[in-house]
């Protein structure tokens, strides 16, 4: 029996180094990437190179289906003129061209998983969590970028390439950039909490993540927009808190607001690191996802027991 091919861009990233190694007896993954491998590690594996803009619609033709991971780091650097149009840019290049290269195909893959993010809907500003019909915040800088970076695949006509975009929060694991900036001072046994800890963070664990792909990749169903969150949400005190049950501490230190704003940016303060977002997974719960990690407890003993 013949495999599916898969075609996923970004697959050398944070998500797409889990992702892969799931599908791969499943599918034959083409992955897309400026510096492809000459040597997969599997035999399902193969790579291309690409820039990000050009058409891929040979690599695109008769696929079962294509995954849109790229995207520039928005946490690794401060929000300069450059470094945002450098965020934006990455974002809408990739995905206009897949777009523009599924609309050259003329046997369309059966499906479009598009990345996009939580920041779409801005800080949490009501009592009822957002879920996937909450507006956009049109004020923020996430907000646009995300609003941009999903209009490609919203634009895309005709009825033969079924679209989802996936709305993620910050997904954890041992690897993740949140849990090493918090475990680092906690191995002196100093809890860092940013802000007044109240914020609540939209998080979800990284096997939850990959898994949620993979349900809406293969779900005939599944369409439309959908977010990856946990289920239960979280303040930034309760995640610090459940980190230092494993790793305990004699130290509180609370790093204010406005040495924050000095460090990276008002606009990045206030859009990334103080969030503030209360996102619910409203049609993965409805669609019968099962999240393997739904509540800290469970995500944070997979991060320091196994």
């Amino acid at each position: 029996m013949t495999m599916k091919r898969l075609v996923i861009a970004g697959g050398t990233g944070f998500i797409g180094r889990t992702l892969i190694p799931e599908l791969v007896d499943t599918y034959q993954v083409v992955i897309l990437s400026r510096r492809p491998k000459k040597r997969p590690i599997n035999p399902n594996v193969s790579y291309e190179f690409w820039d990000g803009k050009s058409s891929i619609s040979h690599l695109l033709e008769g696929v079962y289906g294509v995954i849109n991971l790229l995207g520039e780091s928005i946490g690794k650097k401060r929000w300069t003129a450059k470094q945002k149009d450098k965020i934006v840019a990455s974002r809408v290049d990739s995905a206009t061209a897949i777009k523009q290269s599924i609309e050259e195909t003329k046997v369309k893959p059966k499906v479009w998983v598009q990345a996009s993010a939580t920041g779409y809907y801005g800080p949490w500003l009501r009592e009822k969590p957002y879920n996937e019909y909450s507006p956009h915040d049109e004020q923020t800088f996430l907000g646009r970028v995300c609003e941009e970076w999903e209009r490609p695949i919203q634009s895309l006509g005709g009825a033969k390439t079924r679209k989802i975009i996936v709305r993620t929060g910050v997904v954890i694991s041992k690897d993740s950039e949140l849990v090493d900036q918090f475990l680092r001072p906690l191995h002196f046994k100093t809890a860092v909490i940013v802000g007044t800890g109240k914020d609540r963070l939209p998080w979800i664990h990284l096997q939850d993540e990959v898994s949620a792909i993979r349900f809406l990749l293969e779900n005939e169903n599944s369409a439309g927009i959908y977010n990856l969150v946990a289920p239960t949400n979280i303040t930034i005190e309760e995640f610090v808190k459940e980190m230092r049950y494993y790793k305990p501490s004699w130290l509180t230190y609370h790093v204010p607001r406005w040495l924050l704003n000095f460090m990276f940016g008002k606009e990045m303060t206030s859009e990334l690191i103080l969030c503030n977002q209360n996102v619910y997974p409203e049609r993965l719960k409805k669609e019968g996802f099962k999240f393997k990690y739904s509540n800290i407890q469970l995500a944070m003993s997979e991060i320091f027991v196994k």
